[in-house]
């Protein structure tokens, strides 16, 4: 058996655990995203404030809402790292498991199986925007 089929065979038997590790780093990228777009809503607010000549209020912003969001940037990066952490941890399992030993060896193989591992193309983002607008246009909808 060669070592491409013994990592194979640890992968398929590893596969509950590695939908896991996917949906985990997919939902931390989630909160990541999420926190990042309310920090640009934040500092844009601060940026309005200059703007205006508004000192106060944009400093205020700052000690408020800027440093609240960033809080949460912060603490949704962490939860993306643990997520990527117990990836890591699984491809040295699956490198135990299928007797290889090589992490290098056994992560493409991993990452092929990882949805969260897949860059997407440019079409590809641009239909997903579609898509997720077109959710929330009917979540919001459904709310009235």
């Amino acid at each position: 058996m060669t070592n491409k089929d013994k990592i194979k065979k640890a992968i398929e038997e590893s596969i509950e655990e590695i939908t896991t590790v996917d949906d985990d780093i997919m939902g931390a990228t989630v909160g990541v995203a999420q926190a990042l777009d309310h920090l640009k809503k934040a500092l844009n607010k601060v940026s309005l404030c200059l703007d205006k000549r508004q000192y106060e209020k944009a400093s205020s912003l700052g000690y408020s809402d800027v440093a609240s969001e960033f809080i949460f940037l912060q603490r949704t990066l962490g939860g993306l790292q643990s997520a990527y952490n117990q990836k890591q941890s699984l491809v040295s399992e699956i490198a135990l498991k299928s007797g290889v030993g090589i992490y290098e060896e056994v992560e493409p193989f991993v990452d092929e199986v990882l949805t969260s591992s897949k860059v997407l193309s440019k079409e590809e983002k641009i239909n997903n925007k579609k898509i997720a607008r077109k959710l929330l246009k009917d979540l919001k909808f459904r709310k009235q």
